[in-house]
């Protein structure tokens, strides 16, 4: 197995407060590569397509694909 990095997700709308961004920081440090997911509404709806990825996390979802496809 693999790590391929650390993918934080907000836990709330709205900008990230400083102690949260300086903890996400210290986090990412400890792996090669990170990503955050910002707070998207739909996934907090019961019922919601899963398979449906919405545009805020496009970007990670098609990095993590590529770096499995073609690993470093």
């Amino acid at each position: 197995m693999d790590l391929l990095g650390l993918v934080v997700m907000s836990d709330a709308p709205g900008k990230l407060p400083r102690p949260l961004r300086d903890q996400m920081q210290l986090a990412s440090g400890g792996f090669a590569r990170s990503w955050h997911v910002p707070w998207i509404e739909s996934w907090r709806i019961p019922g919601s397509d899963p398979s449906v990825i919405p545009r805020e996390a496009r970007r990670v979802v098609d990095e993590l694909s590529a770096l499995i496809i073609t690993p470093n």
